[in-house]
């Protein structure tokens, strides 16, 4: 699975400490700064210490005087943080340290060329440029397709490049080690872009991920579609972006008659600029989401942008999948539950499920960082979406076979709530059991049984909910192969190998499916698969080896299957 992104709070505010709050670990004794050179936590609450730290200060000492072998301070002191936050038993509060080499991996800044990219056909087909990154100033577009490079070096003051190394010659894990350099280095890219062969020149340097872009316009007899992509919330200004981006295409081509948002594979980001990029929409002033904070505490947060664009009779179409998470959902529900923007569409996959927001814990020393879950977050109509998902009005696109049984929300309670749905609910049960029930009553009170509930064979709201949380942490860990495998089918990309021993049973079994997906007809064994691939395929060693050549080839094949459903999804909306 992808990690997602945390929600959080201003740019300029998302490294305030949150002292005097309801998190506070700090320690003052002498004896543990006297050995540590550090103090552990935020600040100190100007209340009794607990017995229990003090306790835990004459273990440690004890631990110190023991131990058969030195052990690093800030090692320690690390190990408390961990055990701290996994102690909240929530999976996105956490801590990273930097002394240990770890991030939080919530900056969209880097150093390069500046593109996403796939391997396709055992070439690099470049996804999106970057604006004004090394390869978009270098004249490198979306679509582009990288086979080969050469490295640049000066030689007597002039620019002169090494020899050509063809990339389908090279395993794809060492791809980025070609591309990244030192700063303003050469590269030479040698591009095919439709029928042309280009050879293009990029000086490497600094780049920045773009939080949001115009992928396509047009104006068929007046009628002016827009389509922009939204791929995280990340990075600042994207309220200002998203404006510009509109004004834009409103002064080239006129008011704009439909707007399609695309919010898949969108981690989430900062709920700053979730906030922001509603005010685009929003009337200012308008609820755009709510934080529910401990002991039920509510904090409205509101738009406060001045101008707004007003998209003809509110035709927004909004692109979700499973991996539209977090602060990408707040801005879903934003839209379709503010009552100023009735007519707003969702299309796609039922969303991710991450209803929740994150703070940071800074340690006063620089060394790390704790990543802290302090509200869950509600929509303007008070939904909240965690460990649920957004289901789209309109679902379209390559859908999981098992997505209904995983993903889809079955409401308990009365019966009229799911009496439609009754084979589902025993197809839930037994995924979650893995059990074999077929009569609804026996499986619902087998699952009250085995879940310690109250046992009336009703599926009340109570038994609704944990079955959803049982089957949502199955989706989330990737428990069940056959989902795993089934979810991540246009996603995966398994490396090739010089023998078949190399792969694991979960890679063997990836492999057959996808390419029982490409033959359209169902493979007994890998093994089985892989011949009948290289045979169809006409490869040149047709040797029954899941080699980096078929690997190529297959993953080319795959990806030519996920743009196709991708742009089947688009098509919905019009």
């Amino acid at each position: 699975m992808t990690d997602i992104e945390i929600e959080l709070e201003k740019e300029k505010e998302k490294r305030r400490k949150l002292k005097n709050k309801a998190i506070v670990f700090a320690i003052s004794s002498s004896c543990l700064m006297g050995a540590l050179g550090i103090t552990l936590g935020a600040t100190l609450i100007k209340e009794k210490i607990p017995s229990e730290l003090n306790e835990f200060l004459q273990i440690y000492e004890e631990m110190q005087g023991l131990f058969y072998q030195e052990v690093d301070n800030r090692t320690i002191i690390d190990g408390l943080y961990y055990g701290l936050t996994d102690a909240f038993n929530d999976d996105y509060t956490f801590y990273t340290s930097t002394y240990q080499g770890e991030s939080q991996n919530l900056s969209i800044a880097g150093f390069g060329l500046g593109f996403s990219r796939v391997v396709y056909y055992g070439n690099c087909l470049l996804k999106h440029v970057f604006k004004d990154s090394p390869a978009y100033k270098s004249g490198l577009q979306d679509g582009d397709i990288i086979e080969a490079v050469a490295q640049g070096k000066i030689e007597n003051g002039d620019l002169v490049f090494e020899e050509k190394q063809v990339l389908k010659n090279i395993d794809s894990a060492s791809w980025s080690s070609l591309f990244q350099g030192e700063k303003d280095s050469f590269i030479k890219c040698y591009v095919t872009r439709g029928e042309q062969k280009l050879e293009i020149k990029v000086q490497r340097g600094d780049y920045t991920q773009d939080s949001v872009y115009l992928k396509e316009v047009s104006k068929v007899d007046g009628y002016v579609e827009a389509y922009v992509a939204m791929p995280t919330f990340l990075g600042i200004d994207m309220g200002e972006y998203l404006s510009s981006i509109l004004s834009n295409v409103e002064n080239e081509y006129g008011e704009i008659d439909h707007l399609i948002i695309d919010l898949r594979q969108n981690g989430g980001g900062y709920v700053s600029n979730c906030i922001d990029a509603l005010g685009v929409f929003l009337p200012k002033g308008s609820l755009a989401l709510s934080y529910v904070r401990q002991g039920g505490k509510i904090e409205n947060k509101y738009t406060t942008r001045d101008k707004q664009y007003y998209i003809k009779d509110n035709n927004i179409d909004l692109l979700i999948d499973d991996n539209t998470a977090s602060a990408a959902e707040s801005f879903v529900m934003g839209l379709v539950d503010s009552p100023c923007m009735e007519g707003v569409e969702v299309y796609g996959k039922t969303s991710y499920g991450k209803g929740i927001a994150q703070d940071f814990i800074d340690v006063e020393d620089g060394t790390g960082t704790i990543r802290v879950t302090f509200a869950k977050v509600t929509s303007p109509k008070n939904n909240c979406i965690h460990r649920i998902g957004i289901t789209p009005d309109v679902e379209c696109g390559y859908v999981s076979q098992y997505e209904d049984i995983y993903r889809k929300y079955i409401t308990g309670g009365e019966e009229g709530n799911y009496k439609d749905n009754y084979d589902l609910v025993v197809q839930k049960i037994n995924a979650c059991l893995g059990a074999t029930y077929s009569d609804f009553n026996s499986a619902v009170q087998g699952y009250q049984k085995a879940k310690k509930l109250e046992e009336t064979s009703i599926f009340d709201e109570d038994t609704a909910d944990a079955l959803q949380d049982d089957l949502y942490d199955i989706f989330v860990k990737g428990t069940n192969e056959d989902y795993l495998i089934d979810y991540s089918l246009l996603s995966s990309y398994i490396p090739g190998a010089k023998d078949n021993d190399s792969f694991t049973p979960l890679q063997r079994k990836m492999v057959k499916k996808q390419i029982s997906k490409v033959l359209d007809e169902e493979c007994a064994t890998f093994d089985i698969a892989v011949n009948k691939f290289q045979e169809k395929y006409d490869l040149s060693k047709k040797s029954g080896i899941f080699d980096n050549e078929t690997s190529y080839y297959l993953s080319g094949k795959i990806y030519d299957i996920l743009l196709d459903n991708e742009q089947k999804v688009v098509e919905e909306t019009k």
